[in-house]
């Protein structure tokens, strides 16, 4: 079971909706009910540091979903762009327009629809 609603770096769906619970709880949580059930859980998003790998695997995780740290990396795909004399690679959401117009809308289930609705808004 993958747990994480907001968590991500640039995921803006917990301060929009109001709702929310921070990563190491909602793993915590959700990997004490999995552990009767025999379920495994994933930790999707929150991982700012690669300290919080190890804090997401302490809390009950069994393995962990990392976008931020590694999507900046030389050898990650994707665009790179020159601001200011500094060298930054593109990086968006899964919710994003961009990403939905590439094929996630699905995960937003928006699949077939005539105008997709970026996540958070």
């Amino acid at each position: 079971v993958k747990v994480g609603i907001g968590p991500g770096s640039i995921c803006t769906t917990r301060v929009v909706a109001g709702v929310g619970v921070p990563q190491f709880t909602a793993v915590l949580d959700c990997a004490a009910a999995a552990r009767e059930a025999g379920v495994r859980i994933v930790a999707d998003g929150g991982i700012k540091y690669s300290g919080d790998v190890a804090k997401a695997l302490a809390a009950g995780a069994h393995a962990v979903m990392i976008g931020k740290l590694l999507a900046g990396t030389e050898e990650s795909p994707g665009e790179t762009e020159i601001y200011k004399g500094r060298s930054f690679k593109v990086y968006r959401g899964m919710g994003s327009l961009g990403a939905m117009r590439d094929g996630s809308s699905d995960r937003y289930f928006q699949e077939g629809v005539s105008k997709l609705v970026p996540e958070g808004i």
